[in-house]
């Protein structure tokens, strides 16, 4: 009986040891992760730093012609294609003769600037 109870005692403890094992492995992956996301947000922050501290005006000029790739096509509700040019959000005006499809490589001229974005009229669709 009191055997038994010894290689119970011995089971439970192996079994504790065993999840143990297992949570230090869930404790070392949740960290990476949390190390991975902290890394994103340092990223993220420096961005916004670089964007927020400078105004679009001092970077895009109007008439400037630039190739971009559409990044969201315009809405069924007539709204603008959008692109980033130099990390400055520039809304492409949809009304052309050709789709502006996410992906495509446009050419185009910027035609507003403003202190965080830009506005711009597609010239030519080159690719997509």
């Amino acid at each position: 009986m009191k055997q038994e109870r010894l290689d119970l005692l011995e089971d439970h403890v192996s079994g504790i040891r065993q999840e143990l094992g297992e949570l230090e492995k869930r404790k070392e992956n949740i960290e990476s992760k949390l190390q991975r996301i902290e890394s994103l947000l340092e990223a993220e922050d420096v961005h916004n730093d670089v964007v927020t501290n400078n105004d679009a005006r001092d970077v895009l000029g109007i008439g400037d012609i630039h190739k971009v790739v559409i990044e969201k096509e315009p809405g069924v509700d007539g709204k603008d294609a959008v692109t980033h040019l130099q990390n400055i959000v520039t809304f492409v005006n949809s009304n052309t003769s050709f789709d502006l499809l996410a992906g495509s490589t446009v050419k185009v001229k910027v035609t507003d600037v403003g202190e965080s974005h830009a506005k711009a009229f597609p010239l030519e669709k080159i690719e997509g």
